[in-house]
């Protein structure tokens, strides 16, 4: 990708030529589009874009998605295809998503009312007009999540891709029946959909720079989680995905390419070869997914990401969640320095310090992307902070 996402992925008047083609083989006329987000991967970049549409029964915003990987899903209902001989790109039309096939279900309250007293997910039969549906979060061709509501009761549908449905629900069900605060599966369908209890408590993001837990808290949790996670299949760590981040980065930020290739140079050189044998992890851990009630943790979210790996890949995801969170305030800002300043030494205790650095800049280098991703304003001064921090602890190991 290059600076100009909305252009770069297959050229602007190419762009809106399938915008245009994928709404008037739905049954509209594009009228406009902007740019929403972009989503790098590993087999090619997404991109979804906010579009007006004129539809015969009225004007809609749709959300639109292009991919510059189209292997699998060219023949996939509601999917446009656009080559040029060099550059091979697919278009679709929320919820009709490829990989996606349980989106269909989850975005209309009729196909929700139908699953659910199907599956018995609430204790009684509920009706369309009692369902309230809430987009929690979407990433193209891999996941979403859609609050499902009633007036008295609350349920999450996360939507995979089918062929990850099995997975994801083992590590889930693992994790509830060792007694760790993990939500309760309801129902799975065949399309993809996992359906969650509610789990009560107040995210530890929204609380920062407060902090009601104890960092040996959070350790221990991590620790009480099942041997079983361990046996399962192994994710890719971030410091073995940093040569993909660091190419990234070095696409859209050209100028940062001296840090970042000495950022992966020393922390590819200096890394210490671990000393521990695999253990269960939660795979991408920070202060979001921790729901805390009664000064207690209460939730442990996006479970479908434990596997074997080493406790320090957990605590240093979150500590760099934890340097790259920004605060209101002065004020705030010190006391959120005061908070990491003490779980610091916890964490040091558990895990090798040295590698808990280098594993910590080697997350917030990952990171740095987040901003171009969500195409957030002035996203190259935001990401050159972040990787200024991912600097800063490899200053501390160098020292």
């Amino acid at each position: 990708m290059g600076k100009d996402a909305a252009n770069q992925l297959i050229g602007g008047e190419d762009l809106r030529q399938l915008l245009a083609v994928a709404a008037r083989h739905a049954g509209g006329e594009l009228l406009s589009f902007q740019l929403d987000r972009v989503e790098p991967g590993a087999d090619g970049w997404s991109a979804t874009y906010l579009a007006e549409v004129d539809w015969p029964y009225g004007r809609r915003r749709e959300v639109f998605g292009v991919s510059m990987d189209a292997t699998g899903i060219a023949n996939e209902p509601g999917v446009e295809i656009f080559s040029d001989g060099d550059v091979e790109a697919a278009c679709w039309i929320y919820p009709k998503v490829p990989d996606l096939p349980g989106l269909a279900t989850v975005a209309y309250p009729e196909a929700v009312a139908e699953m659910c007293n199907a599956q018995g997910v609430f204790n009684h039969q509920v009706s369309v007009e009692e369902l309230t549906l809430t987009m929690i979060g979407y990433r193209p061709r891999r996941r979403a999540v859609v609050s499902i509501a009633t007036v008295d009761e609350a349920v999450f549908a996360k939507v995979y891709r089918v062929a990850d449905l099995p997975h994801a629900g083992e590590r889930q069900r693992l994790l509830f029946e060792s007694g760790l605060p993990v939500a309760q599966i309801k129902a799975a369908t065949a399309d993809g959909i996992i359906v969650s209890s509610e789990l009560k408590g107040e995210s530890l993001a929204m609380l920062l720079p407060n902090a009601p837990i104890s960092a040996q808290a959070l350790v221990s949790m991590l620790d009480a989680m099942p041997v079983e996670i361990a046996w399962l299949p192994k994710r890719t760590t971030w410091v073995e995905a940093l040569p993909y981040y660091v190419d990234v980065l070095s696409e859209i930020l050209p100028g940062a390419n001296p840090l970042l290739n000495e950022l992966a140079a020393q922390i590819q050189t200096e890394m210490p070869p671990s000393r521990r044998g695999e253990e269960p992890t939660h795979g991408d851990l920070h202060a979001g997914q921790i729901l805390i009630k009664d000064g207690q943790i209460s939730g442990l979210l996006d479970p479908d990401t434990a596997g074997p790996g080493h406790r320090v890949d957990d605590l240093a995801s979150m500590l760099a969640h934890l340097l790259t969170t920004h605060c209101a305030s002065k004020t705030d800002e010190s006391k959120l320095h005061d908070l990491i300043a003490g779980w610091v030494p916890v964490f040091d205790r558990r895990v090798d310090p040295l590698e808990l650095r280098l594993r910590t800049a080697a997350v917030i280098v990952s990171l740095a992307v987040q901003p171009y991703a969500d195409q957030t304003p002035r996203w190259q001064s935001e990401t050159r902070w972040m990787l200024r921090k991912a600097e800063a602890l490899a200053r501390q190991v160098a020292c």
